[in-house]
């Protein structure tokens, strides 16, 4: 990995900033009830400046607001989202194993 870490190297450090430009340009492109944040933290190496961990999610969420979101968009992104996708899959699931579709 180190040898093509040489070859390839990365553009630049990622940054708290540069997370909320994805986040901008998901909800852009999908909408709002298609973003939301996770914890998975694993996989990977140089967590973006700033967001090295969940602790730093009120920062994020913090430049969200400051970037014009409201608070129900954050409460979306924070996990309202993840919960409704979550509740779509229950319920299909038990749609599939009732037969039902």
């Amino acid at each position: 990995m180190a040898a093509w870490r040489q070859k390839h190297p990365s553009p630049h450090e990622a940054s708290l900033s540069d997370v909320a430009d994805h986040i901008d340009h998901v909800r852009k492109v999908a909408g709002i009830g298609c973003v939301g944040i996770g914890s998975d933290f694993d996989g990977f190496d140089g967590a973006p400046d700033g967001l090295e961990d969940v602790s730093c999610y009120p920062a994020l969420l913090a430049e969200l607001m400051r970037r014009g979101y409201t608070r129900e968009e954050l409460k979306q992104v924070a996990g309202l989202n993840l919960l409704r996708v979550f509740g779509d899959v229950e319920r299909v699931s038990a749609q599939l194993k009732s037969g039902k579709k």
